[in-house]
């Protein structure tokens, strides 16, 4: 149920807020349902729109501000699809860290994997698959 929220949530803000076509850049529910779940368990006492909202103003400047193509994304059984912007957004990052050495393009290439892997190797425990998932983009945009 509270999944349904979530969407439902993202979806008025998508439809209501200037300048954005979509609040969530490459977050799923799932990952904000996760979110949400860590942050009430230590603060029971918060209601699940503060919190929602909080985490909407956080990631506001990584919103969608204008439709992108979206990019099907399979690699080892693991399917994904991001927003063309948003894999430019990833090579732009992992290029500040050091992990990417080419323009940023938004294209999902070799070069662009070998950078993620790159990056999951530097994360404490994480397997280095050079797949963009929830858990490594949350990651990488958090730190």
């Amino acid at each position: 149920m509270m999944g349904g929220w979530i969407d439902g949530y993202l979806t008025g803000i998508n439809e209501y807020a200037p300048h954005t076509y979509d609040v969530a850049s490459f977050e799923s529910t799932e990952l904000y349902a996760q979110i949400i779940a860590d942050y009430c368990r230590k603060h029971p006492t918060v209601s699940l729109f503060a919190v929602m909202n909080s985490i909407v103003r956080e990631r506001w400047k990584n919103r969608i501000i204008e439709r992108t193509p979206s990019v099907a994304l399979t690699l080892g059984g693991q399917h994904a699809r991001l927003y063309q912007e948003t894999i430019r957004r990833i090579q732009e990052r992992l290029a500040t860290k050091g992990f990417y050495a080419s323009k940023p393009t938004g294209a999902f290439n070799a070069e662009t994997m070998s950078a993620i892997a790159a990056f999951q190797k530097t994360l404490h425990g994480y397997k280095a698959t050079g797949f963009p998932d929830q858990a490594t983009l949350y990651l990488l945009f958090s730190q």
